[in-house]
């Protein structure tokens, strides 16, 4: 609609991270109409999007694009079945439509096969979510135990330099001669 992604970003990895979260940007001029159809056709579940009939039916669609057209035109002075109207057809344009069911029906297969995909991309995205937290929860209780152990090991150090003291104090009292109270200066 507008020439480039509503995803865009800097750079490819913002982008899929765009795509993931289903950020979407729009220009400020653009259509409410047509934001809001390609904020139906972007949705992270695909069971949530709008389907291909839905979005032809779209107001947007049918402002600018007009109603969809029936796929096989109607029979002049009444209403036929779809076999009375294809018996009736050149050889070509029956060969045409069973191309077109061929390739609606493998569409179809596709569309279910990448829905399908999307749904176990959107679990294998929320794991990782998931232990991306977890990581980081680990992580910062690392960098706790590293400053707690830190603090410890200057304790220690401040422990030994009294006890070397205290040793040294002691080792003095020892050599002083019996009778003086105090160690010499």
């Amino acid at each position: 609609l507008v020439g480039k992604s509503p995803f865009g970003a800097q750079s490819q990895e913002m982008t899929c991270r765009l795509i993931l979260k289903v950020d979407l940007r729009f220009p400020q001029d653009i259509d409410p109409l047509a934001e809001e159809l390609v904020r139906s056709l972007c949705k992270l579940k695909p069971e949530d999007r709008l389907t291909a009939s839905q979005a032809k039916n779209h107001a947007f669609v049918q402002r600018y694009h007009g109603r969809p057209t029936d796929p096989l035109p109607a029979v002049a002075g009444g209403s036929a079945s779809s076999e009375a109207v294809v018996s009736q057809q050149s050889p070509e344009l029956v060969q045409m439509q069973a191309r077109k069911d061929k390739l609606q029906g493998e569409t179809l297969q596709i569309l279910q096969a990448k829905s399908k995909k999307e749904s176990e991309l959107l679990e294998v995205t929320e794991r990782l979510e998931v232990r991306h937290s977890e990581l980081q929860t680990a992580k910062t209780e690392v960098l706790e135990a590293q400053r707690k152990l830190a603090e410890l090991k200057e304790l220690e150090a401040q422990q030994m330099q009294e006890l070397q003291k205290l040793n040294a104090i002691l080792a003095g009292a020892e050599a002083m001669p019996s009778g003086s109270a105090y160690p010499p200066l």
